[in-house]
């Protein structure tokens, strides 16, 4: 009888991971926060060539989001919509921080009159493009995300920058220096309304 009560006692497990950290690692945030590293240190390393600043403040905006909406597919989405929490505020707090984590790298990579295309306007566009990602991440799926900012942002760069008063510059965001408030209300706006997306609905169910 004590043989039987023995066999029968249960197995002791360790601990299931937190769910925060169960959550980070199923999106690889690690991987992520270490590709925007990399991201800052090669725009600190091209910002030295003032012929490129330019192109920096749309390229570089460009590859950390495409990180940021990358990084939201999950492997097992089916956890997500079935688990007894709700993911929310995880999804919230993602996409919310990488986002701020990639526009802090960015702006303290570069040096040089704000004005221009320095600190300023690499911080909006980054938190403006990173919304764009997250909205495409949620309409086409992450493994797409980074192609209708990339789209955006070329044609935009084929537009002369002219002064065309506030709508001008909320559509032309992108390329417009940082004292525009039309233009940090656009990408501002773009950034909340992603995150509000995503944090609701999530990406795609999915992807192909």
């Amino acid at each position: 009888m004590s043989a039987r009560l023995h066999r029968a006692a249960p197995v002791p497990r360790r601990d299931a991971p937190a769910g925060g950290w169960l959550y980070a690692r199923s999106r690889k945030l690690p991987g992520s926060l270490g590709a925007l590293v990399l991201i800052a240190l090669g725009v600190r390393w091209a910002d030295r060539q003032l012929d490129v600043r330019t192109a920096l403040a749309l390229l570089a905006p460009l590859a950390a989001a495409s990180v940021v909406g990358t990084s939201l597919h999950g492997y097992a989405d089916g956890l997500d919509r079935t688990a007894a929490r709700a993911w929310w505020p995880r999804r919230l707090a993602h996409v919310t921080l990488l986002s701020a984590v990639a526009a802090l790298l960015l702006a303290v990579a570069v040096h040089g009159p704000p004005q221009e295309y320095g600190t300023a306007v690499l911080a909006r566009n980054t938190l403006g493009t990173a919304g764009v990602a997250t909205l495409s991440a949620v309409l086409l799926g992450a493994r797409l995300s980074w192609l209708p900012p990339l789209v955006w942002l070329c044609g935009l760069h084929l537009v002369a920058r002219s002064d065309g008063g506030r709508v001008w510059d909320a559509v032309t965001w992108p390329v417009s220096q940082a004292e525009r408030g039309g233009a940090w209300v656009a990408a501002v706006a773009l950034f909340l309304v992603g995150v509000a997306v995503y944090a609701r609905w999530g990406v795609r169910a999915r992807e192909t």
